[in-house]
């Protein structure tokens, strides 16, 4: 009997987002743009920028060094995205999941690794609170649509992308990267929601303290 009112409420709930989405295309179309926008510009230039302080590593010279006092290898800073013309797909899969991918060409040991995982998991839900918060707070009238729409379409790009993936590397390729991308995009989605509804609690807390007063 339980299960049968929850399965009914989240039904009707679903059905009053949906109303909203379709009832508010504007404004609907505007949370996507504004959480897109902060998330890619996170992506494109916050997570290169911090991972100075998390990654050095060498690359070997493509020539052959025969001083002693010069050493064999380059020494790097820090990680970076590119996008390519000649795939567009692949390279928005590259800039989507560059904080849990770019670190697993240069750290075996991957979310094992401290630094990887602060990087790759934690960093990535903070941003993303940070995100749901801002699509909340600026789209007041129809927040609850906002959010989900832009989580869900986080979600869904995803897996989109994944498809793809899955599909040119092969199974055992994409298995192997299953599982940290998993947390990446729980950590993405879950840190959406929470920052929106933090954003909701903090709202309903002003309304309480003006009704008090």
């Amino acid at each position: 009997m339980n299960c049968e009112k929850v399965r009914r409420n989240a039904k009707r709930k679903g059905m009053t987002v949906f109303r909203e989405i379709r009832s508010h295309k504007w404004t609907a179309a505007r949370a996507l743009l504004t959480g897109w926008g902060l998330w890619i510009l996170s992506l494109v230039w916050f997570f290169p920028f911090v991972s100075g302080y998390f990654f050095n590593f060498k690359v070997p010279k493509p020539y052959p060094v025969t001083s002693p006092f010069a050493s064999p290898d380059f020494f790097a800073r820090g990680l970076g995205v590119a996008f390519s013309l000649s795939d567009p797909i692949g390279s928005a899969s590259s800039v989507m999941w560059m904080p849990i991918g770019a670190p697993r060409g240069i750290n075996q040991r991957g979310l094992a690794d401290v630094g990887t995982f602060i990087f790759g998991i934690v960093l990535p839900f903070i941003v993303a609170i940070i995100c749901g918060w801002v699509v909340t707070r600026f789209h007041r009238k129809q927040q609850r649509a906002a959010i989900l729409l832009f989580a869900g379409s986080i979600l869904l790009m995803n897996i989109l992308l994944f498809a793809r993936f899955a599909v040119n590397v092969g199974s055992r390729a994409a298995y192997a990267f299953a599982g940290p991308l998993s947390l990446y995009v729980l950590a993405s989605v879950g840190g959406i929601l929470l920052g929106g509804s933090l954003c909701l609690s903090s709202k309903r807390e002003n309304r309480g303290a003006r009704t008090g007063d």
